[in-house]
């Protein structure tokens, strides 16, 4: 790789990777001015555009995820316990679970929203922890169900708000913001010059995850993303999503209470309960699972969808 780039970004631990950035969260406020926040943390952009330098590769990036006997407390109240589980490339890891079942909270962990009490999290190979949590957050797309676009930017602009930030020239960035808004299934001509209250709910989701993949992060992480969407917005989405996992190999973890939607898009079910990991299994697999949880959840299917997954 660019040792120029590993010196100057002063994150790289292993020679042969280079890191690249994404934009997970934005503040309620959504201003943008002298400087950006970042979960509570402020970096200037002109620090940003001038650091990283030189444009991310595919095959160079994370290449998997592990939680090893990983725990998380909130005070007196102990939210996870002895989660381990790994994630690899190309695939979706779903974590299913009923409310306050923890799901959300490991999501968080893995990009250091929050910091685990006990354990670790590996991200190919190195702990979260040794890793600059700003670097970190921008290794990894974020897509949250409030969609989290600037509403005074146009769809084109928030979607090229990371190359930007890279310093990518104009036409690349351009380029790129084409090539993910018709991958998405928007029309780069059509909504480029819109702003993110003249789209509908779906159409700002798609906005946000190709934002979220617009510097080909490896992994992707989802809290909820389509909950707010309409059933028929909601199955379009999850189909797109698989397209483009499919696309980009890339791994992600998804966190849904949505059965049929673990089961539509999850390579591998997790499932929580109680801060505790019951069980992982992929989808077929999980119609044989007798653990509480899992067979609430199943109970909750229509038979001949089931019937339909046992055939």
């Amino acid at each position: 790789m660019n040792k120029k780039f590993a010196e100057r970004l002063n994150l790289i631990r292993h020679a042969d990777k280079r890191t690249s950035f994404i934009l997970f969260k934005w503040p309620e406020s959504y201003k943008i001015a002298e400087e950006f926040t970042f979960a509570g943390q402020i970096c200037s952009p002109c620090t940003l555009s001038r650091t990283i330098i030189g444009e991310p590769q595919r095959g160079d990036l994370l290449a998997f995820l592990e939680f090893r006997n990983v725990g998380y407390s909130a005070g007196s109240q102990v939210v996870l316990q002895g989660l381990s589980l790994e994630v690899e490339r190309g695939e979706t890891l779903v974590l299913l679970g009923r409310s306050g079942s923890g799901k959300t909270t490991a999501l968080r962990l893995i990009n250091r929203l929050l910091e685990a009490s006990s354990g670790s999290i590996l991200l190919d190979g190195q702990d979260n922890r040794e890793m600059d949590p700003i670097a970190l957050r921008r290794q990894i797309g974020y897509v949250i169900q409030e969609f989290g676009l600037m509403p005074h930017w146009t769809v084109e602009q928030n979607v090229s708000l990371m190359p930007r930030l890279l310093d990518w020239p104009a036409e690349r960035q351009g380029q790129r913001a084409r090539e993910l808004l018709d991958q998405v299934g928007l029309g780069y001509e059509s909504v480029r010059s819109r702003y993110p209250q003249e789209l509908s709910g779906g159409q700002r989701q798609r906005v946000a995850v190709a934002r979220a993949l617009a510097v080909s992060p490896a992994l992707l992480l989802f809290d909820e993303p389509f909950g707010a969407l309409d059933p028929i917005t909601r199955r379009e989405m999850q189909q797109q999503l698989l397209r483009l996992r499919d696309q980009y190999q890339v791994a992600s973890v998804f966190v849904t209470h949505d059965i049929a939607e673990a089961l539509a898009i999850g390579t591998r079910i997790a499932v929580l309960s109680e801060g505790r990991l019951e069980v992982v299994a992929t989808p077929s697999e999980f119609f044989q699972v007798q653990t509480p949880t899992a067979a609430a959840f199943r109970s909750t299917l229509a038979p001949d969808t089931v019937a339909a997954w046992k055939a």
